[in-house]
């Protein structure tokens, strides 16, 4: 879990939680230990909150200079995922 917190990269936007990684990062290293726990539970329990699955996507222009209003012109990767 301490290998995971600390290979994600810095300065992400935050979640809809208002969680960042910093947060994580700057926590009490007992975070590591409860986080554990509640991953193993949740395995256990086989039960995921369904505040899980939510997520924040925000789409990327590709040109400002461009249409912003036309689709092609925003990073096709987030469009799939909308």
């Amino acid at each position: 879990m301490d290998k995971a917190i600390h290979s994600i990269k810095l300065g992400k936007a935050a979640g809809h939680d208002n969680l960042t990684i910093e947060h994580f990062l700057d926590s009490h290293p007992c975070i590591v230990i409860h986080l554990r726990q509640l991953f193993n539970a949740m395995l256990k329990h086989s039960y995921v909150p369904a505040g899980f699955g939510k997520g924040i996507i925000v789409p990327l222009v590709k040109d400002h200079s461009g249409d912003v209003c036309n689709v092609d012109n925003f990073i096709e990767a987030l469009l799939l995922a909308l």
